[in-house]
């Protein structure tokens, strides 16, 4: 692949292919973010950037050379492992009171779901690592605009029913629904 191609393969995944609008990958740590302050949310969108890049770094070679014919259920199984590995090696190096694991990444769907696309679409290690580089950033993209949206949304008032994880899967349905038409 052309420089040019992977930089459109991570472009197609911040915005096109999002996982978390499109696909609806990564939704569950979304929704636990967005009540959070914008320094943490960043800090949350490199954490899942480094996450993602870092599983699809170490599954790609997995599945190339260990995982060769192997079924599906145990290729998903290694897939998981890894990424509750990585997650918690970057919980070790980035995590100031000591504690490691970082739930919401380990079982961020999107990390998972980037590993095992990757590999389903036949990408070369190197547009992987561009792929995984552009959910990570899509992730973080979706975040700062769903703060933006849930911060609008929390200064109205919306009825007792809706609160909390109603109006925040609502909120999310139509930011997808404008992507679509994007």
């Amino acid at each position: 692949m052309t420089f040019k191609e992977l930089i459109a393969v991570m472009f197609a995944c911040v915005l096109a292919n999002n996982f978390v609008l499109s696909n609806f990958m990564g939704i569950e740590s979304v929704g636990s973010d967005i009540s959070k302050s914008w320094r943490s949310m960043a800090f949350r969108g490199l954490y899942v950037t480094l996450a993602v890049v870092a599983s699809c770094a170490i599954t790609w070679p997995l599945d190339a050379y260990v995982l060769v014919g192997a079924v599906a259920s145990l290729r998903i199984l290694v897939f998981a492992v890894v990424v509750m590995a990585v997650s918690a090696a970057a919980g070790l190096l980035f995590k100031k009171d000591g504690s490691s694991f970082d739930l919401p990444v380990m079982l961020n769907s999107a990390v998972l779901g980037a590993c095992l696309l990757n590999v389903s679409n036949g990408y070369t290690f190197l547009a992987g690592l561009f792929s995984a580089l552009g959910v990570g950033i899509g992730y973080m993209l979706v975040t700062f605009v769903m703060a933006g949206v849930m911060g609008r949304i929390n200064m109205k008032n919306v009825p007792k029913a809706w609160r909390g994880v109603p109006i925040t899967v609502a909120a999310i349905a139509i930011v997808s629904m404008v992507l679509a038409a994007f």
